[in-house]
């Protein structure tokens, strides 16, 4: 059984990381814009209203709340959009979409010994199957969790302005001043680890089940549930380095 077939999540990464530079290669960069394509732009048109929604009810339940603070409305909008929910929707979403595709696609080439073949012909399917497909969920993940975090954060006060009114310029200001950096490259970081997750452990679910289950659902669900896993694992490993290590330390040392 080839060696890929054993491999595991860390070590998958690993084998890709080194193999970043041969995106550079014209044939892996059109594998790479058409994944893209497929699991990033595509998606981004169905989650518009989903967005807008979860920004207005977060300001209208606030503001209902809290006898129409504004100010608090904001905070809570930049901590539960932009750091967390907004990140972690993303990737639920994208979840439902790419582990049915990728894990089907992966299993196909398993099964019809595609990439027996490319090694065969000294193809290195890590570089031209795995690698582009990873690198465009990670980089489609970044790219529909900052327009879910555009659309859920602007909708949300525009909505909750012409809904609650409530001062849309002020809105608008409170948010662009209480919004810090830190906000910013943490979702970033975040909803890097999670496209990369979500191209890499439906590849790993794939190669190791494709020959062993009869049926490509049970093998498909079993992908999700996992992706699912590793995405709420890293979620909390990288919330408690972020805030409970990191910044905590800085707190102290200040």
């Amino acid at each position: 059984m080839p060696l890929y077939w054993r491999w595991n999540v860390i070590r998958l990464i690993g084998a890709l990381a080194v193999r970043v530079p041969a995106l550079r290669q014209s044939a892996v960069r059109e594998v790479f814009w058409r994944q893209f394509n497929h699991l990033g732009l595509e998606p981004a048109a169905t989650i518009f209203f989903r967005a807008a929604m979860l920004g207005t009810v977060i300001i209208a339940a606030v503001i209902n709340l809290l006898s129409s603070n504004s100010g608090l409305a904001i905070n809570l909008l930049i901590h539960a959009v932009v750091r967390e929910v907004g990140p972690s929707l993303t990737a639920i979403f994208l979840i439902l979409r790419s582990s049915v595709y990728v894990t089907g696609d992966v299993i196909g080439m398993v099964r019809r010994d595609d990439l027996m073949r490319m090694r065969a012909m000294g193809v290195d399917p890590l570089a031209h199957v795995f690698l582009p497909r990873v690198a465009a969920l990670a980089l489609a993940c970044v790219v529909v969790t900052f327009y879910f975090e555009l659309i859920a954060v602007i909708g949300g006060i525009v909505l909750a302005s012409l809904w609650l009114e409530v001062s849309l310029a002020g809105m608008l200001l409170g948010f662009i001043e209480t919004l810090r950096l830190v906000d910013f490259f943490y979702s970033l970081l975040k909803s890097v680890g999670f496209g990369i997750l979500l191209g890499v452990v439906p590849c790993v679910v794939a190669l190791h089940w494709a020959r062993r289950a009869d049926d490509p659902v049970s093998v498909i669900s079993r992908s999700m549930m996992r992706t699912l896993m590793y995405v709420a694992a890293f979620n909390a490993v990288f919330a408690y380095l972020v805030y409970g290590v990191l910044l905590f330390g800085l707190v102290n040392d200040g």
